[in-house]
């Protein structure tokens, strides 16, 4: 048996028209049939080569045989896919399943072109590759999009898509449901029913209960001739047999006409917001309608009404009952209703010691306001009540915080109050911790205590309040009822401050003045507050600068400070001798004068030698020069500028030491 392998067979499996694929073969035999599977005719050569010029899929045949009749022929074949340039077009048509049972989609590929491939995207996670698709939506009914992806395996194209929106719909359902109008006629009744059943090709039977049946949609105008019970009946089927048929019933109560009678009662409802009623209507009579009229303007034709009024009062609310088939005269009725106004919730006490001061007792008095409420009352030391109001004994004094829960039944809108109340056991005197006298005036120390309490210091006096302008320590007794209370006052004297002080200051120069003293509070006399102003001194004529300042007792302090304009221009002014013989008599050579900022004192001798230098007019010459000193005569250099100006002045004068 001859042995042919294609794997391998030809270099190429696939290409782009025109192409040529070169065969091998791995046969073994001695003769070869080759069919290109194009038409072309029959290659016997062992390895032949091969132009496809039209594009397509091929199934290349290769038998290998042995000449000599010792083996049976073999045979092999392979694909060949050929492909062209050429415009590919994707085009799918969907058709949802009309199955009773699933919910499935059938494809019809329609796309153009050759060779195809194809990727289908079932919307739902789902993906195929086969040419049409039968698909089962296992998430049941929806809306899914469904697109095709056509290729050429070979390449040789570009690629199309197309998308499909598809509805799976339900699976048909069966519901019967109707609805049936009674219109009344005294002692018979007329009824018309409404189909209101879902489903596919749908067949009704109507069953009325009075041995009447339709197989109508709707049942129009059918009478009932006397007083009774009926049940109506309706039976819903499927034509297509997709679904068991389903009924639906409905009572009809035919009722002897009765004599009307008005009757009602009101209420006002409770509400966080508005004012409403409601009413409960007690008419009998058969076939009956209403007619409200609410006093305010405002009508309705229910049974029942629940009505909102605007403002609060009084009001005529009138009911007029008829018989809709007219089978009795109307009955008319009216009560007058009160409609309370709203009163929003809001907590709030006033709670006070009472009793005398060994009782700890205290009284709370409710002054909350709202309506369906209930109280909390939390005492600060552990204790609670609910109450309206609250009488409590506290075991120890002190200062408690009471709070007041209110709490609102119908619209939880909860408020809450919340004060302090102090107990005591003595009358607490509220006196001041100290006094301070100011300099040159007095004080008053203040004890303040309950209304109609007495009042005795230790100077003896029995007011509230003293004055006093001594320094030392003053004690006031202050009795009420049974409770008594003392306090003491320690009074001091602020000491005075001089503060005035002087200085010179060049004319139309910027110049800073400052209170010498650390205050609570400053004042000058253009109405600055700081410590410390500045500004332009004019500088013709010395000027006083008023100021206050307070101190930290509070007492306020009143001086100046003095500015003197200096002269714009340095007088200086040297001797022409001087004695340096340890006489204390002119010893020194000394420059006087005034005005100088900036000065340099230079001397020299005869022959030109700096014997002396200086910078500053307190460090004068003694005349040694060499540790010795040399009676003679020097020359002096003196340059100088002022305070008040940068213009340099210089001198050049004599000097002669005498010794």
């Amino acid at each position: 048996m001859a042995g042919v392998n294609a794997a391998g067979a030809s270099n190429l499996n696939q290409g782009c028209a025109p192409i040529v694929i070169d065969f091998s073969n791995v046969s073994t035999g001695t003769n070869w049939i080759w069919d290109f599977g194009d038409g072309s005719p029959i290659d016997t050569a062992y390895a032949p080569s091969h132009l496809y010029t039209t594009a397509g899929v091929y199934t290349v045949t290769l038998i290998a045989f042995d000449s000599l009749s010792c083996n049976l022929a073999d045979t092999i074949t392979f694909p060949i896919t050929i492909g062209l340039s050429q415009p590919l077009t994707a085009a799918f048509t969907a058709f949802p399943d009309a199955s009773c049972t699933t919910a499935g989609v059938t494809t019809v590929n329609n796309s153009t072109g050759s060779p195809l491939a194809f990727e289908w995207d079932m919307g739902d996670g789902a993906q195929y590759t086969d040419t049409n698709v039968v698909h089962t939506y296992l998430a049941g009914p929806g809306s899914y999009t469904i697109q095709l992806l056509v290729y050429d395996p070979t390449g040789c194209s570009p690629p199309d898509s197309v998308s499909q929106t598809i509805s799976i719909v339900p699976l048909d359902t069966v519901n019967a449901a109707f609805t049936a109008m009674q219109v009344p006629n005294c002692n018979q009744a007329l009824v018309d029913c409404v189909n209101q059943s879902t489903g596919l090709a749908m067949t009704y039977i109507w069953d009325m209960g009075d041995g009447t049946t339709y197989t109508s949609t709707d049942v129009d105008d059918h009478m009932y001739a006397g007083p009774g019970t009926y049940v109506i009946t309706l039976i819903v089927n499927d034509s297509l047999a997709c679904n068991a048929s389903d009924t639906a019933t409905y009572t009809i109560v035919v009722v002897p006409a009765l004599p009307i009678a008005a009757a009602f009662t009101i209420e006002q409802l409770f509400d966080c917001a508005q004012l409403p009623i409601g009413s409960d209507n007690t008419s009998t009579g058969s076939f009956l309608s209403f007619q409200w009229d609410m006093g305010d303007g405002t009508q309705y034709i229910d049974t029942n009404v629940v009505h909102t009024y605007t403002t609060p009062g009084t009001y005529d609310v009138v009911l007029v009952v008829s018989s809709i088939a007219g089978c009795f005269d109307n009955d008319t009725t009216m009560l007058t209703v009160t409609v309370d106004p709203i009163i929003p919730i809001t907590a709030d006490f006033v709670i006070d010691q009472i009793g005398n001061c060994t009782q700890l007792a205290v009284q709370g008095t409710n002054q909350s306001l709202g309506d369906s409420i209930a109280f909390t009352w939390d005492m600060g030391d552990g204790t609670t009540y609910s109450t309206t109001d609250v009488a409590h004994v506290y075991t120890v004094p002190g200062t408690y915080l009471v709070q007041l829960l209110v709490e609102d039944l119908g619209c939880g809108n909860d408020d809450v109050y919340v004060t302090t109340v102090t107990v005591i056991n003595e009358l607490p005197i509220v006196a001041a911790t100290y006094g301070v006298i100011c300099p040159g005036l007095t004080t008053t120390i203040d004890a303040t205590s309950a209304l109609g309490s007495s009042y005795l210091w230790s100077t003896g006096s029995p007011d509230p309040s003293i004055i006093v302008d001594q320094p030392g320590q003053y004690i006031v007794v202050v009795s009420y009822d049974n409770c008594t209370g003392s306090d003491t006052v320690d009074v001091i004297v602020a000491p005075e401050q001089d503060l005035s002080y002087s200085i010179d200051a060049c004319p139309g120069t910027p110049m800073t003045l400052s209170v010498p003293f650390e205050g609570s509070a400053y004042l000058w006399e253009s109405g600055e507050t700081e410590q410390s102003i500045t500004f332009l001194f004019p500088g013709a004529d010395t000027a006083d600068y008023d100021f206050e300042v307070w101190d930290a007792l509070g007492c306020v302090h009143s001086d100046s400070v003095t500015v003197t304009p200096m002269d714009s221009n340095p007088r200086l002014f040297a001797p022409n001798a001087f004695t340096p013989d340890g006489d204390g008599i002119n010893d020194e050579f000394v420059i006087t004068g005034y005005g100088e900022r900036e000065v340099e004192l230079m001397i020299f001798n005869r022959w030109g030698e700096q014997v002396f230098n200086t910078k500053s007019l307190t460090d004068p010459w003694n005349g040694t020069y060499s540790g010795q000193i040399k009676q003679d005569v020097y020359v002096y250099k003196l340059k100088y500028n002022g305070e008040c100006t940068n213009d340099e002045t210089s001198i050049i004068g004599h000097v002669t030491l005498v010794k």
